[in-house]
């Protein structure tokens, strides 16, 4: 007599439509949605999203799959490798949501790649008006960068947030992200750095 294992479940059939729709679906909007719901599957959507993110078309898409690898990558190198290289080469907002990922895992292999993100130098902005979509991209990979600095927690990254409040692009627009990470790092020299700038 044949063996044929137990029937997919309902769950196992709805993971296998989402993961479908993400691969195949020519509308960037339904695989975005598909990135979207992926967070709620558990591990098992890390090699999707992981995919996604490297090599969808759609930039909507890869952000989406950067933000929610965040949810359900925590102890995954895979994910953490996948988030590193988006942070670094990624288009648009896509390394401003796999520095937010970052952030959410914890990982702390992060740490250099992040404070690489943050030490952008102020020529970086000069060819570009300061409203534009390139330095906005840019803005919000640093805001990003810092919080996930903060929620790392290393006492490492002080000084390199004290160089961003110092030398900053944009004037103090972005100053209450690197505030709001020196209070999740909390060392004395962090206090006494946000002391000092009166926050």
């Amino acid at each position: 007599m044949a063996f044929w294992g137990r029937p997919p479940s309902k769950s196992d059939l709805r993971f296998r439509e989402i993961v479908r729709i993400l691969k195949s679906h020519p509308d960037p909007g339904q695989r975005e949605e598909a990135a979207v719901q992926l967070q709620f599957q558990g591990q098992r959507a890390l090699e999707p999203l992981i995919e996604a993110l490297r090599t969808d078309p759609s930039a909507d898409v890869r952000e989406a799959a950067a933000a929610h690898l965040g949810k359900v990558g925590k102890g995954s190198s895979a994910a953490v490798d996948a988030l590193i290289e988006a942070l670094r080469y990624g288009p648009e907002e896509v390394p401003g949501w796999a520095a937010h990922a970052l952030g959410e895992i914890g990982d702390l292999r992060a740490f250099q790649p992040l404070v690489e993100a943050l030490r952008l130098e102020a020529e970086d902005f000069a060819e570009n008006a300061v409203d534009s979509r390139e330095n906005w991209f840019r803005r919000f990979r640093r805001i990003h960068a810092a919080s996930a600095l903060g929620k790392l927690g290393d006492p490492r990254a002080v000084p390199y947030l004290v160089e961003a409040l110092q030398n900053d692009p944009f004037g103090f627009v972005l100053d209450k992200y690197y505030i709001d990470a020196l209070k999740m790092i909390g060392t004395p020299e962090a206090v006494e750095v946000i002391r000092r700038f009166g926050a």
